[in-house]
């Protein structure tokens, strides 16, 4: 299966309020280059992280998607802002 098409089923998923049935299904961490669909699923990690208060969890993924794609095209600059976003709301850093 492709890994977009896992991404954009977690993604409806989690639109309708619908958690995977545990968090470390989510837990795709991967060092050095990542393909696109590996840094969105990560970015939905940090997601669910913050929503069932998995809070140390969520600043790992958010951070690791925003230096990850720190310099991506412009297209991919507003989960960037997600991520960098998240990452203040949870440190309670001013942006």
């Amino acid at each position: 299966m492709d890994d977009e098409v896992v991404a954009e089923g977690l993604r409806l998923d989690l639109r309708q309020g619908v958690l995977p049935p545990h968090p470390l299904a989510m837990d795709l961490v991967v060092l050095g280059k990542a393909l696109p669909g590996e840094v969105l699923w990560v970015l939905l990690r940090g997601r669910v992280g913050e929503r069932l208060g998995e809070r140390d969890r969520a600043i790992q993924a958010y951070a690791w998607v925003a230096g990850m794609w720190r310099n991506a095209d412009p297209a991919l600059q507003p989960y960037v802002r997600e991520a960098r976003d998240g990452v203040a709301r949870l440190t309670g850093e001013k942006r």
